[in-house]
């Protein structure tokens, strides 16, 4: 799906593509999963979709993940430092903890966190498939976390016996990467491999014009496995695993912290079984799986208000789809999560002394969701869930979408409203300093509609979104708030606002232009605001956008540049203490030296801007990199 910010870009991109011959489609690909949890003809989804392919990642030099999702509207990006450093990624400036992220169905969020925040650094680009994004209330298919909208990474599937992918890259800040993957088929089996390393000497985290001088590095590496067999004709089994580590230096946005940096280890484990029955009409997928997150903070200047993090989700699914009849089917399902926090926290500022915290929380939850396509060109769709949480009790959440194809333009109209519930991490209820235990569940809906207008021949697609959500009671750090008794290095804490609202336009285009020229173009206006005293959400700007172009001007050799812009956004630190709004430029070339053979190099920053995405924390300058990529 494809967003714009203006109808001149339109008009020029129709009257260039339709002088072009045939070429590759913008279109979105014909099959999306992420939009009702089964596999549905892009055509017939209601929601804001949007989607982009791991060729045109690695087309673009993507190589994390985060940077990929710049180029989607209507997400928040928002960096906190050095190469490497964790990013916070949100939907519609509704918060991370309303953004639900999966890995080939696995949910990667770590429960131990202030909010369940995903780690995009141990994701090696050159093993995706797609990444799906789907924005707006998902509640009642995929749960609490997904109130704002779900971001589906997929990786890749074998297409042949064998087949593998391997790539090296260094460059600035003393940067090197690199990583290899195979996978393939053998009789009824499948399988994959791949494995990836990173590291960097990065560059201070504190700004360098408040004193920032110590260099902030990072090291991880990842491995993942799967397996896979057809039991018997429509009857499958699957075993996913993966680990990652790392070490990460940091600072705070307000002090340069000396050889302060923390370790993690993460684990994720699933295994499903689908069954297809009567010619595929009954589709039945069971899932279990399990991830374990671990932190531990260290050096001379430790800060940190927990020394260790340690969390667990274990869950366990059914997923079913019946196709009733021509043009009616439903989709349906039960869930059982578990949650565990096992925290050591410091009685005091460099206290030998630890608190133990040991906090579970359950939830249960079913849901269904009704499809029904009475005319041609028209696709409805109504759903329920129920939740069960252990602590917040019940919650009813529902959603309904409209899709039409107006065939004679190729103009898709589209709707959806929905609701949502969101209930506090276990750090934010149960950490002593800064946790509150009186902390209510958030209430969210909203709403969406556009269009998405395709044009010559599938070469150009323009998409527009208006969007209004609403949150009762959301959950927010407050700086301001009092310190417990014996917490005396506690600097604020958690507590429900009123009411927050957000509303917007998104806009995008994606064009292939010709054989040799393609484009990718979004715009985001957000206005996210406490509704109860009309100040602005704290990190979300106004506008953002960015824009790709890439020119393949020999057989063998194309060059590329992308611009980013974002405006300014509240750091929530009081007045003055305003991230500025930027825009910088990459510029990258790529040479094919043979089949499945190519070298490349990109400049980023190239203007060297100099910016703060997030109040108190540096940006890259000027860098560039070299890199050598290899498909088999």
């Amino acid at each position: 799906m494809i967003h714009r910010s203006g109808p001149s870009a339109a008009v020029f991109l129709l009257l260039y593509a339709s002088a072009a011959g045939a070429q590759e489609p913008a279109r979105l690909d014909s099959i999306i999963v992420s939009a009702n949890r089964v596999e549905v003809p892009a055509d017939s989804v209601g929601s804001a979709v949007s989607q982009i392919s791991g060729e045109e990642l690695r087309r673009r030099q993507v190589r994390r993940l985060e940077d990929a999702l710049d180029l989607m509207p209507g997400i928040n990006v928002r960096r906190t430092g050095s190469i490497g450093t964790p990013a916070a990624v949100s939907l519609r400036g509704l918060g991370v903890r309303n953004t639900l992220v999966l890995l080939d169905g696995v949910e990667i969020g770590d429960p131990s966190r202030s909010q369940v925040t995903y780690e995009f650094g141990t994701i090696p680009v050159d093993e995706v498939e797609r990444i799906e994004v789907l924005r707006g209330p998902q509640s009642t298919l995929y749960g609490a976390d997904a109130s704002g909208g779900v971001i589906n990474i997929v990786t890749r599937r074998p297409t042949r016996p064998f087949e593998g992918n391997a790539a090296v890259e260094t460059g600035t800040w003393g940067t090197a990467e690199a990583s290899a993957g195979v996978r393939g088929t053998v009789g009824r089996f499948t399988y994959g491999a791949s494995a990836f390393g990173f590291r960097t000497d990065g560059f201070s985290s504190f700004p360098k014009a408040r004193g920032g001088r110590e260099r902030d590095g990072h090291e991880t590496w990842s491995g993942r496995a799967n397996v896979g067999m057809e039991i018997a004709p429509g009857l499958r089994t699957d075993l996913w695993l993966s680990q990652s580590e790392a070490r990460v230096d940091y600072d705070q946005s307000n002090a340069d912290l000396i050889d302060q940096y923390f370790t993690k280890r993460e684990r994720f484990v699933r295994s499903t079984t689908r069954l297809d029955a009567f010619d595929g009409r009954w589709t039945s997928q069971l899932g279990l799986s399990h991830s374990s997150h671990q932190r531990d903070y260290k050096g001379s200047q430790n800060v940190s208000l927990g020394d260790r993090y340690d969390g667990t989700k274990t869950k366990l699914d059914y997923l079913g789809n019946i196709r009733l009849a021509p043009g009616h089917a439903i989709a349906f399902g039960a869930e059982g999560e578990w949650d565990r926090l096992d925290q050591d926290t410091p009685a005091a500022l460099g206290s030998a002394e630890f608190a133990r915290i040991d906090a579970r929380a359950r939830t249960l939850g079913a849901f269904a969701e009704y499809r029904l396509n009475p005319l041609e060109g028209l696709n409805l769709t109504a759903g329920v869930r129920q939740d069960d949480h252990d602590r917040f009790g019940g919650a009813t959440t529902w959603r309904v979408t409209g899709a039409y194809l107006v065939a004679p333009t190729d103009t898709k109209l589209r709707a959806s409203y929905g609701t949502g519930f969101v209930t506090p991490s276990l750090f934010e209820l149960s950490d002593p300093c800064i946790g509150n235990r009186t902390l209510k569940a958030e209430r969210s809906r909203g709403w969406d509609v556009g269009f998405d207008q395709y044009l010559a021949g599938d070469r150009v697609t323009v998409s527009g979104t208006w969007f209004d959500s609403r949150i009762d009671d959301q959950i927010r750090f407050d700086f301001a708030r009092a310190a417990p008794a014996g917490c005396p290095f506690a600097f604020g804490g958690y507590l429900n606002v009123d009411k927050v609202r957000s509303r917007g336009l998104e806009g995008e285009v994606r064009a292939r232009l010709d054989d040799t020229l393609t484009m990718r173009a979004q715009y985001t206006y957000q206005n996210a605001e406490d509704a109860r005293t009309g100040t602005r959400l704290k990190d979300v700007p106004i506008h953002q956008g960015a824009i790709a172009l890439d020119w393949r001007f020999v057989e063998r050799a194309s060059v590329g540049a992308t611009v980013r812009m974002r405006g300014t956004s509240d750091s929530g630190f009081g007045a003055g203490t305003q991230a500025g709004g930027f825009v910088t430029a990459d510029l990258r070339l790529d040479y094919r030296l043979d089949d499945g053979v190519a070298v490349y190099g990109r400049v980023v920053n190239l203007f060297d801007a100099n910016f703060e995405e997030t109040y108190g924390f540096a940006t890259p300058g000027r860098s560039g990199y070299v890199g050598l990529r290899v498909a088999f």
